[in-house]
């Protein structure tokens, strides 16, 4: 029933990736002014994190890959230091748990 469940899933991620675009940006915003700016997360940014994780949580991990790179390339681009600010902090280190989770399942299923 498990492995039914998860075919189901797969199938599901794989239509809806193929829908629409797999990241939606921006995923952060600049706020403030050039003195002050401070960078913060969109509303599109749980949206596509949620969609990263539901691909790796049903072993599309190549494809949840995809979009962790997206969202490490945008923060790399608008974030200089991201320890300067405790919420972009847990953020890239919540990101880098999720890369994580999508390389153990790579090697789950293409492991040695």
């Amino acid at each position: 029933m498990g492995s039914a469940f998860a075919a189901v899933a797969r199938n599901r991620l794989r239509q809806k990736s193929a829908q629409k675009a797999f990241v939606q940006s921006p995923l952060f915003e600049v706020i403030g002014d050039l003195e002050q700016q401070k960078i913060q997360p969109t509303s599109n940014l749980p949206e596509a994190l949620l969609r990263v994780r539901a691909l790796y949580g049903s072993g599309l991990a190549l494809a949840s890959l995809t979009g962790l790179t997206s969202i490490v390339q945008e923060i790399t681009e608008k974030i200089r230091d991201p320890e300067s600010d405790p919420e972009i902090s847990r953020i890239c280190s919540d990101i880098d748990s999720d890369i994580t989770q999508a390389i153990q399942v790579l090697d789950f299923l293409f492991g040695s």
